[in-house]
Formats: structure tokens, sequence, C-alpha cells
């Protein structure tokens, strides 16, 4: 019974941390434990997730939320990759206030960080790209 996760009576949120990975053309969220010293948390990630198909529904929601950010950026006519990242930790910065108050914007969050943080230059490279080349900017 310890290896389980229980609804209502068990939790993970404190014991698990997202990390974004970009797979086959998309990018994806996994769930994994803060620490591999708490007893039985990969049994209860894998538990919640054939419960409740986390790490897929949230996966497939990164698509809509990077070409709403991608619009968003494009209308503020980002001019060098350096204002996007400063655009960027302003987003974080609201996202964070947000987050108190409506915590479904966590995810989206934390996805902004990781883009920011891991992300930056493919991101700036799409923002910019028109043709087929790619846009690289050091």
């Amino acid at each position: 019974m310890e290896k389980i996760f229980l609804p209502y009576l068990d939790t993970v949120c404190d014991e698990v941390t997202l990390e974004f990975e970009h797979e086959s053309k998309q990018d994806i969220i996994k769930m994994k434990p803060r620490s591999a010293k708490s007893p039985y948390i990969k049994e209860k990630i894998a538990s919640v997730n054939h419960l409740f198909q986390l790490q897929k529904r949230w996966s497939g929601q990164l698509e809509r939320y990077f070409y709403t950010r991608m619009q968003d950026y494009e209308y503020r006519e980002i001019t060098n990759i350096g204002e996007l990242e400063k655009e960027m930790q302003k987003d974080l910065d609201n996202e964070k206030r947000k987050v108190k108050s409506c915590p479904e914007f966590y995810i989206d969050m934390q996805y902004l960080k990781w883009i920011k943080e891991k992300q930056l230059k493919a991101f700036y490279s799409n923002l910019k790209q028109t043709g087929i080349e790619p846009v690289i900017e050091e």
C-alpha cells in the first residue's frame, strides 16, 4: 500500500519537480522526484501518471502555450535576443504573482522559465525565422 498513490489521502506535489525536455519535435513534461530518498516516490509518481495521465495531458498543452508566447513576442517586435530575455523575465515576474492566486498558471510559468534558461536561442531563432534557414544570434 505504501507504494501507490491514494487520491485524497496522499500527495506528491511537494515531492516532485517538473522537468521539460524536447523530444521528437515537441516539448514534454516529466515529473521527477525532488529527492530519491523519499520512500516509494517513483512508484507514487508512476501511479499518479497512470491515474491522471498528467504528463501526457500537460505535454499536450505545451504546443498551444509555445505558439501563444511566440505570437505575443512577435507583437512586441523583439529586435534581439537580449531584449527577448528581458521581456521573458518581466513575464516570469508577472506569472509568479498570478500563480499565487491562480495555481493553474504554474505549468505555464515553469515552461516559460525553462524556455528562457535552456531554450532561449532556439526560441529566438523560431521567432525571427522567415525561411528555411534558422536564425542564430551570438
